[in-house]
């Protein structure tokens, strides 16, 4: 798991990726959106090599929290990124289960790489 707190375009901002399974990944990000309200996001996307792919529409993305901020200082995004983080492994599971679903696979197909049996999720980085 990298995480990462750094200035960006709409000031501070908080990012983390870690993987879920083969070249699948789960970031989670909190920052200032152009509304002004402080966000934390959950989305999924492919790595290959130095490439990143969100499928708009298709891959797991979720607005986790919004709530508007008079200030959107450094702690405040550090406060609610790490709020997140300490819930991770229920994160992990509930966008692994998404690509498990019924209505995921009637739509796109099962994924090849990830090959995730629904009643016994199995994380990459578990013991």
């Amino acid at each position: 798991m990298n995480t990462t707190y750094h200035k960006g375009y709409h000031g501070q901002q908080a990012t983390t990726e870690t993987q879920l399974k083969g070249n699948l990944y789960l970031k989670i990000s909190t920052m200032k959106t152009s509304s002004g309200k402080l966000s934390t996001t959950a989305s999924c996307f492919t790595k290959d090599g130095m490439f990143q792919t969100h499928r708009v529409y298709q891959d797991y993305y979720v607005v986790l929290a919004a709530r508007h901020a008079s200030r959107v200082t450094a702690k405040a995004v550090k406060d609610q990124h790490d709020m997140y983080l300490s819930n991770i492994e229920q994160i992990k599971n509930m966008a692994l289960e998404y690509y498990a679903s019924p209505t995921y696979t009637a739509k796109h197909g099962m994924e090849s790489n990830l090959h995730i049996d629904i009643k016994h999720l199995q994380l990459d980085n578990q013991s």
